[in-house]
């Protein structure tokens, strides 16, 4: 491929990334796809400890580095939980950015930008 050829494919997709704007919602998100796998999945976080007063409560951790220096460290104390969070699936235009899909997304469900987390794009052939 010649240096003209790959500038020429350059310019078409920025021309299509700027005929996106004036799509609909509609346009960029195609259909929903679903499925139980996609509708909940577990995830493990980390959560501070609290005690009664709803206070992080911290320890002390202490190690010897192999050159036989002592470090201690307060941090606060955690615990694994795991959450089902809802997780939808988007069949997307093969141009639309993670910015237009997560504003065609709020368009459409009638939710503010801030409710919608994280927006995963994939390419599948």
């Amino acid at each position: 491929m010649t240096f003209k050829d790959k500038l020429r494919r350059r310019s078409e997709k920025s021309k299509e990334v700027k005929a996106l704007k004036n799509f609909s919602p509609y346009d960029i998100i195609i259909e929903p796809i679903i499925t139980e796998k996609a509708k909940e999945l577990e995830v493990k976080t980390k959560r501070p400890v609290l005690d009664k007063k709803g206070n992080k409560i911290k320890e002390t951790k202490e190690w010897i580095s192999k050159a036989g220096n002592k470090f201690v460290k307060e941090v606060v104390k955690t615990e694994v939980v795991e959450k089902k969070i809802p997780k939808y699936i988007f069949k997307v235009h093969k141009s639309a950015t993670k910015t237009d899909i997560k504003h065609a997304i709020a368009k459409i469900y009638n939710l503010d930008l801030s409710d919608i987390k994280k927006v995963n794009t994939m390419i599948v052939p």
